[in-house]
């Protein structure tokens, strides 16, 4: 038996925000922007230095299936070979939490900061996985929302 879905709303609302409140937004926007890039560019560095390696070389050269079903090996060899060239979302994680010991600190909780490793990893995911050819970097005022890992924290107005 199924699950029957339940349907998602997004609910936007405007804010009336003073100057000093709209500043204070607009920098915690442009810190999540240069952390998201910052995130990015290593997630994008990581790929590269792995598909540049003899042994991801060798694992593409497996065969995908045998005998009708997903090879294991190929799969097992490319998870290490992710694993040992940093192409994870834990380690671009931590590289969020280590750009995160500077002024971003004051703007960006600790979740945030992680969500937007996730989204910068997944991005890059994508064209490891050849579902894209290219990633865009977040220029000023492009970034449009910044979320969470729950409702409790990220940017909250009271």
């Amino acid at each position: 038996m199924a699950k029957a879905k339940t349907p998602s709303f997004i609910l936007e609302l405007g804010l009336e925000v003073s100057v000093h409140e709209e500043a204070e937004l607009n920098s915690r926007f442009e810190a999540a922007r240069q952390l998201y890039n910052a995130c990015l560019n290593e997630a994008k560095r990581h790929l590269e230095l792995l598909r540049q390696s003899k042994e991801y070389q060798q694992a593409r050269s497996m065969p995908r299936t045998e005998n009708g079903k997903p090879n294991k090996e190929r799969t097992e060899a490319f998870k290490a070979l992710n694993t040992s060239f940093g192409f994870t979302e834990y380690h671009i994680h931590a590289y969020a939490t280590e750009i995160r010991q500077s002024w971003i600190n004051d703007h960006l909780d600790s979740s945030t900061a992680q969500k937007l490793a996730t989204r910068a990893f997944k991005a890059v995911k994508r064209i490891a996985f050849g579902q894209a050819k290219r990633v865009r970097f977040k220029g000023k005022n492009q970034l449009k929302s910044v979320e969470g890992k729950s409702n409790k924290t990220g940017i909250r107005y009271k």
